[in-house]
């Protein structure tokens, strides 16, 4: 599994499609610059709104992974508390 977190931790309400500059969901958004992506669900940590935890599947996790980390790269900007981190993990305490 990929898990991909947005977290800006006492910030509030994090506002994550804002942060990247799109006007659609960010999971539409992922989904449609990444087809190799598979959606399988979403979890937050302790319940906050200032975080948010996005779940995929893909044949290639490794190739996902860097696209990923290539897409959010340039959508990022650099002047924003908005923190992410792509990893591929066993742990899936979203179930």
């Amino acid at each position: 599994m990929i898990r991909l977190i947005f977290h800006d931790y006492g910030c509030g309400d994090l506002d994550i499609e804002h942060e990247l500059g799109i006007t659609e969901d960010v999971i539409d958004f992922l989904l449609k610059n990444l087809p190799a992506l598979d959606f399988e669900g979403t979890d937050n940590v302790c319940d906050l709104d200032d975080n948010l935890i996005l779940w995929f599947s893909a044949k290639d996790e490794e190739k996902c992974v860097q696209e990923l980390n290539d897409l959010l790269k340039m959508c990022v900007p650099s002047q924003t508390k908005m923190q992410y981190s792509v990893k591929i993990t066993s742990d899936h305490s979203w179930y």
